[in-house]
């Protein structure tokens, strides 16, 4: 009886566990990136997500998004808008004609520019 009550547990226990370790494993075998995606429907606009990335991303004239975590992009050129709509994003670079923070906790450092008062 008590044997075969601890056997049961073991086997519960182990299959509990051996399930979070492949899901554990699984997830750090395939890391998100934040490289730049480019929508043939709107090739003005490049969007960056992952998480725990850093990035320097040419954006001059095109429209930025940004929805990954806890990345740290840096934009080069003079975008024309960024919109960051992730969480805990470090944002760095020429200052943009636009800019909308719709995340949460993201900071944003720009590089005052002649070219953002046309």
């Amino acid at each position: 009886g008590w044997r075969q009550g601890r056997g049961w547990l073991w086997v519960l226990f182990w299959c509990t566990g051996g399930f979070g370790l492949l899901t554990s494993l699984s997830h750090h075998q395939s890391p998100q990136t934040a490289l730049p995606v480019t929508s043939a429907a709107n090739p003005n606009q490049i969007t960056i997500s992952g998480e725990d990335q850093t990035e320097t991303i040419p954006v001059q004239g095109k429209d930025v998004v940004i929805e990954g975590e806890d990345n740290n992009i840096t934009l080069t050129g003079h975008a024309r808008s960024v919109t960051i709509s992730g969480e805990d994003n470090k944002v760095q670079g020429d200052a943009p004609k636009a800019f909308v923070s719709e995340g949460e906790d993201n900071t944003a450092a720009w590089t005052p520019s002649p070219q953002t008062k046309k």
